[in-house]
C-alpha cells in the first residue's frame, strides 16, 4: 500500500525528488492536495446520490441493491467528512465548517 501511494506522490510531484520546499510551499502544497480531496471527495458523494436518486425514481433496483447502494453511500459520506476536517484543518481552522460554526453560536 506504502509502495503504491509512494507512485501516487512521485507522478504528482516529481519535483520533489531534487528539489526540498521550504516551509511555506509545503503549506500551501498541503492545503492544495486538503481542498483536491475534498472536492474529489464532494463530486464522488455527489454522483452517488444522483445514481441512488435515479434507481429509486425508476424503480429498477429491488430492496437488496438499494440497501447495497446507500451502504456504499454511507461509506463514501464518512469519506467526505474526513476530507472536509482535514481541508479546514489545512486551512488551520477548526474542523467544523463556518456555517455550523455560527449556527452553533448564540
Amino acid at each position: 500500500m506504502q509502495l503504491k501511494l509512494a507512485g501516487i506522490e512521485l507522478r504528482r510531484a516529481p519535483w520533489r525528488l531534487l528539489y526540498k520546499p521550504s516551509d511555506q510551499e509545503l503549506e500551501t502544497d498541503n492545503l492544495y492536495d486538503a481542498a483536491r480531496s475534498f472536492a474529489q471527495a464532494a463530486e464522488a458523494l455527489d454522483a452517488t446520490v444522483h445514481s441512488l436518486e435515479s434507481v429509486m425514481d425508476k424503480g429498477l433496483a429491488d430492496e437488496a441493491e438499494l440497501q447495497r447502494r446507500l451502504d456504499y453511500l454511507m461509506r463514501l459520506f464518512d469519506r467526505f467528512q474526513e476530507a472536509e476536517t482535514s481541508f479546514w484543518q489545512a486551512l488551520g481552522r477548526d474542523a467544523t465548517p463556518p456555517q455550523v460554526q455560527e449556527a452553533a453560536t448564540p
